[in-house]
Parts: structure tokens; C-alpha cells; sequence
């Protein structure tokens, strides 16, 4: 338990300074639709996640993982709209691990739970670093501050 609080706490710390998640808002670009949410929703919902895997406390991360899910879409295969290539992949990874998180948090296995939460991160992060790489690459202005 020592080693989860002290990784909750490392990630709680990043995502305060700006280092995991940030307060800027990644729109898409036109004719995009939002694959999710209010950016600042999505980071205190993470954090009320975090806070209930360290707090061995599993109906408040079961709060936090209701938001995240209300808040991010289901892309589908048949989408039209240009998404880059990458992001349904990642959104199918998002979900898929925030569901087998919340099996876990139900279960009342909250170290489980904080163990595959760290995926549904690693899914944002990763898919937010390819969004932004493409728009450098493809000469697109990047917001401030990203």
C-alpha cells in the first residue's frame, strides 16, 4: 500500500503543477467533434479517483470514474469525421481499462483498481501527445501553453 500511496501522491503532485494534466483546453480542430468533455472536469474527476484508491475508499473512486465515463465519448469505427489515426485505439484502451478498474473498485480490490487506472491515464496522455504531434507535423498551430 506504501508503494500505491507514494504513486498517488507522485501523480497527484504532476497533475497540480501542470506536468501529467493541465487546466488548457485541446480543441479540435474544425469540423473535429469532441471525443470528450471540459478538460479541468476530466482532471479533478482523475483526481477524485486517485484520492479514493489512496484512501482505500472504493465508492469515491467509483464517483470519479462515473464522471470520467459520462464525460468521454465511445468513438466508433464508423466515424466519419477526421480523426487522427491512433485516437480510436485509445479511446478503446481508455474505456476498457476504466472499466476493468471499476470491476476492481466494486469488487472492493482497490489496489487492482489503481493499477489499471494508471492505463486509462496513460491513454489520455499518450493520445493528447499524438493529437499534438500530428498538428505540429501537419504545420497547425498549437495552442498556448501545449
Amino acid at each position: 500500500m506504501r508503494v500505491l500511496a507514494g504513486i498517488a501522491l507522485f501523480v497527484l503532485i504532476l497533475t497540480a503543477s501542470g506536468g501529467a494534466g493541465t487546466t488548457r483546453e485541446e480543441k479540435p480542430g474544425p469540423g473535429v467533434p469532441a471525443v470528450h468533455g471540459e478538460g479541468a472536469l476530466l482532471e479533478n474527476a482523475v483526481v477524485e479517483v486517485l484520492l479514493g484508491c489512496l484512501r482505500e475508499n472504493p465508492a469515491a473512486a467509483i464517483a470519479g470514474m462515473e464522471k470520467i465515463e459520462g464525460n468521454c465519448r465511445r468513438l466508433s469505427p464508423s466515424e466519419s469525421a477526421p480523426l487522427p489515426l491512433g485516437v480510436l485505439t485509445y479511446d478503446q484502451a481508455l474505456h476498457m481499462a476504466l472499466a476493468k478498474s471499476r470491476e476492481f473498485a466494486e469488487a472492493g480490490q482497490i489496489t487492482g483498481a489503481f493499477d489499471q487506472f494508471v492505463w486509462v491515464m496513460r491513454a489520455c496522455r499518450q493520445c493528447h501527445e499524438m493529437v499534438r504531434r500530428a498538428g505540429s507535423e501537419s504545420g497547425a498551430k498549437r495552442p498556448p501553453g501545449s
